[in-house]
C-alpha cells in the first residue's frame, strides 16, 4: 500500500470513519482527485493553448505551425497529457483492490494509445494541410502518403492495443500477424495495390486533383475530385460520380486533358466534304478578283489555278488569324494549324480543319468550333466549289416527278 492510500485512510480514521468502510471511501477519494488533477492540468493546458499558444503562432511568419499546432492537434495533445497523467495516478488510487488494479492499469494504457494514435494523425494531417495550402496541385501527390502514414499509425496502435491487453510483447503479436499474412494480404488487397499505384500515379504524374480525365471504359469523363488511397474519385459531366480504384487507371488507359488546361489550347478538328464534280479550273475574271486580297499574296495568277487550291489557301490563312485561335512558336511542335485533303471517298473530298483554340471550356469551344464550321460551308461556294450532301427523300422523289 503507497504512503498516500495510507494517509488518506488515517486521515479518514481520524475522521471517524469506521474500518470497513475505510477501504471504498478512501479509494473513491483517491480516484476523485486522481479526475480532478486531470481536469485541471487539461483546463490549464487549454488555457495556455487558446491564449499563449494562439498568440505565439499568430506572431510568425510561417504558416507551418498554424496548421502544426492547430486547435484540432492541441486538443488531441492535451487529452494525450490528461491520459498520460491518468496512467500514473489511477492504478494508485485502486491499489486496494487487486482485481481493479490490472483492468484500470490497462485501460489507461489503451486510453494513452488511443490519444497517441490520434495526436500523430492530426499532426500529419496538418503538416497535409500547410503543403495543401501552399500548392493545392502538389499536395495532390502528398495525399495517399497522408492517407498511408495514418493508416500505418493506427496498425501501429493496434498491435500495441493488442499486445497491451493480452499482456504480450508487441512482437509476439506481430508474430502472429505473420502467420496470418495470407489473410491480411485477401483483406488489405484493395489498400496495398490502391498505395502501390498511387504512388506510380503521381511519380508519372499521370493525375491529379481538379484533372479532366476521359477513360469510356469506367464510364468516366469529368474532373478529378479526389484521389485516394483506394479510389479515385470523377465528377462526370452530368453531374453523375464515378469511384474506381487507383490501379484500374494505372493498369488501363485514359485520357488526362491537363495539358490542354495548362496551355489553354484546345484542338479543333472537322472535316468538310467537297463534291469532287465541283473542282475545276478557276477563269481568269475568277483570279483577277481575287488578286487584291492578302491571303493571294506570293500566288502566280498568270498561271491556271484550282478552285479547291485557292479555297485551301484561303482557309489557312483564316485559320492563322482566326480571333481566338492558338499558334503557339514555343511548342509549335504540338500547337498549330493547318488545312489538308483526306483521301477521296464517295461523299467526296474531305478537307480538314487542324487549329487550336484558347476557349478550353466546353460550351466556348463547342461555339468556336461551330463558328468555324459554319464559315468554311458558307464560303465554299464563293470560289464555285459545292459541299457534298446525300440527297434526302425529298430530293429523290423531285428527281422522279421530272
Amino acid at each position: 500500500m503507497n504512503n498516500m492510500t495510507q494517509l488518506t485512510r488515517s486521515w479518514l480514521y481520524a475522521a471517524g470513519v469506521p474500518d470497513s468502510q475505510l477501504a471504498w471511501i478512501s479509494t473513491a477519494l483517491l480516484v476523485a482527485a486522481s479526475l480532478l488533477m486531470a481536469w485541471l492540468v487539461s483546463e490549464l493546458l487549454r488555457w495556455i493553448a487558446g491564449n499563449l499558444i494562439a498568440r505565439l503562432v499568430g506572431s510568425t511568419l510561417t504558416h507551418l505551425d498554424d496548421h502544426l499546432l492547430s486547435p484540432k492537434v492541441l486538443r488531441r495533445a492535451i487529452m494525450l497529457v490528461a491520459a498520460l497523467l491518468l496512467r500514473f495516478t489511477l492504478p494508485v488510487a485502486v491499489v486496494q483492490y487487486d482485481a481493479l488494479v490490472t483492468w484500470v492499469s490497462d485501460g489507461c494504457a489503451l486510453a494513452v494509445v488511443i490519444t497517441a494514435v490520434t495526436t500523430v494523425c492530426a499532426l500529419i494531417a496538418g503538416a497535409y494541410g500547410y503543403f495543401h495550402e501552399r500548392d493545392r496541385h502538389q499536395a495532390g501527390a502528398l495525399y495517399n502518403l497522408n492517407q498511408t502514414l495514418q493508416l500505418l499509425t493506427w496498425l501501429v496502435g493496434i498491435v500495441i492495443g493488442i499486445s497491451i491487453l493480452f499482456h504480450r510483447s508487441p512482437l509476439y503479436v506481430l508474430s502472429g500477424i505473420g502467420a496470418s499474412a495470407a489473410v491480411l494480404m485477401l483483406v488489405f488487397r484493395d489498400t496495398i495495390l490502391g498505395f502501390v499505384a498511387g504512388i506510380q500515379l503521381n511519380l508519372n504524374d499521370m493525375v491529379h486533383p481538379g484533372d479532366w480525365i476521359c477513360a469510356p471504359k469506367f464510364g468516366i469523363n469529368g474532373i478529378v475530385e479526389k484521389v485516394g488511397l483506394t479510389t479515385v474519385k470523377v465528377r462526370n459531366y452530368d453531374m453523375s460520380t464515378v469511384t474506381v480504384p487507383p490501379y484500374s487507371l494505372f493498369t488501363e488507359s485514359f485520357q488526362n486533358w491537363k495539358s490542354m488546361q495548362s496551355l489553354n489550347a484546345r484542338r479543333i478538328m472537322r472535316s468538310v466534304c467537297i463534291d469532287a464534280d465541283s473542282v475545276g479550273f478557276m477563269s481568269a475574271d475568277q483570279l483577277s478578283g481575287l488578286v487584291s486580297e492578302p491571303w493571294m499574296e506570293g500566288v502566280d495568277t498568270s498561271v491556271r489555278q484550282v478552285n479547291l487550291t485557292v479555297f485551301r489557301r484561303w482557309l489557312e490563312w483564316t485559320l492563322q488569324r482566326w480571333p481566338s485561335s492558338v499558334n503557339d512558336r514555343e511548342n509549335e511542335r504540338y500547337i498549330f494549324s493547318m488545312v489538308r485533303e483526306l483521301q477521296p471517298t464517295p461523299q467526296g473530298i474531305p478537307v480538314e480543319i487542324y487549329m487550336f483554340t484558347d476557349r478550353t471550356a466546353w460550351a466556348d469551344y463547342e461555339r468556336v468550333q461551330a463558328d468555324v464550321t459554319d464559315h468554311v460551308i458558307a464560303m465554299v461556294g464563293e470560289f464555285g466549289l459545292r459541299v457534298y450532301q446525300a440527297p434526302a427523300a425529298d430530293s429523290i422523289l423531285a428527281l422522279r416527278t421530272r
